[in-house]
């Protein structure tokens, strides 16, 4: 029996594959991946590659794609030049908050819903099911307003960080995939630990994040890079030279015909690529298995 088991070879067995059609499909759909990537790829390694080469090479006609000059020195030259350490860092400081904010916020949500399961849960759900469906200016519009003057406090959130990290508290589609992670995690842990006499809070923090670390790199991840290309509302949230993001400084100079020269622009975005792809390579095999959470139970 064992001769004639098929082995598996993805969706498509090695069996499947004796057969002409399949074969066809087969390198069909690899090449349509192929070409899907490359063109995911390729501008970011033009970028990189054409950053560092000598300016009359940058210009020369027809343009060359592996340089033939190196000069990483510019790396240094923008740095100074555009003050990039300061941008980085401010993006970095609401990237950071927002993750945390986000994870506790949402998480607690998700705990809530999926353990505690007060009276009207039900409706709780169909709310952030129906807030899913709203357009992304509607959301955007009601953020400004609250931002500028906080209902009820009257609070100005202008060039002030505090209202991305707040904003970050509630996100409806992370807390529906944070409940639908904890309703696989058992209930005789919890049971245990009520028992033990944990209250919900150590519950939480002490046994089912824990457990939950999957789904919080991933919506830690997604968090990050919503962050990091957030442009519009630090646009219009943060009017202090000092406090402005790489997505603002990137705008700025695109806009305001600054004398900054082609290649050093490239160099900044370049550098302003590098933390989301380091985040990346680190991360990338929670990236992958996050698209099976809350899909598959157990």
């Amino acid at each position: 029996m064992k001769a004639f088991a098929k082995k598996s070879n993805g969706i498509i067995s090695s069996i499947e594959l004796k057969n002409r059609k399949t074969q066809i499909l087969y390198w069909c759909m690899f090449l349509i991946c192929l070409v899907l990537a490359l063109t995911c790829v390729l501008p970011v390694i033009w970028i990189m590659f054409s950053s560092l080469k000598d300016i009359s090479e940058f210009y020369s006609s027809p343009p060359t794609i592996i340089p033939k000059t190196f000069q990483p020195e510019k790396i240094l030259i923008a740095w100074e030049q555009l003050k990039l350490g300061s941008y980085l860092r401010n993006t970095l400081i609401i990237a950071a908050g927002r993750i945390i904010f986000c994870i506790v916020g949402t998480g607690l949500a998700g705990y809530v819903l999926s353990r505690i399961k007060p009276k009207g849960t039900g409706g709780m759900m169909r709310i952030l099911l129906w807030s899913m469906m709203l357009p992304g200016s509607v959301s955007l519009v009601a953020g400004y307003l609250q931002a500028v003057d906080f209902p009820y406090l009257h609070i100005n959130f202008t060039n002030n960080f505090t209202y991305f990290w707040l904003g970050a508290l509630g996100n409806a589609y992370y807390t529906l995939l944070f409940k639908s992670f904890f309703d696989s995690i058992s209930e005789s842990l919890v049971e245990a630990a009520k028992i033990d006499g944990c209250q919900e809070l150590g519950i939480f923090f002490k046994i089912i994040m824990p457990l939950s670390i999957p789904i919080v790199v991933v919506i830690g991840i997604f968090t990050f890079n919503d962050s990091w290309s957030d442009f519009l509302m630090p646009y219009l949230l943060l009017k202090d030279e000092s406090l402005k993001t790489i997505s603002q400084l990137i705008f700025s100079i695109k806009m305001s015909g600054s004398q900054v020269s082609q290649d050093v622009y490239l160099v900044m975005v370049m550098m302003s690529m590098i933390p989301p792809l380091i985040i990346f390579l680190i991360f990338n095999k929670h990236i992958m298995n996050g698209i099976n959470i809350g899909g598959v139970k157990g």
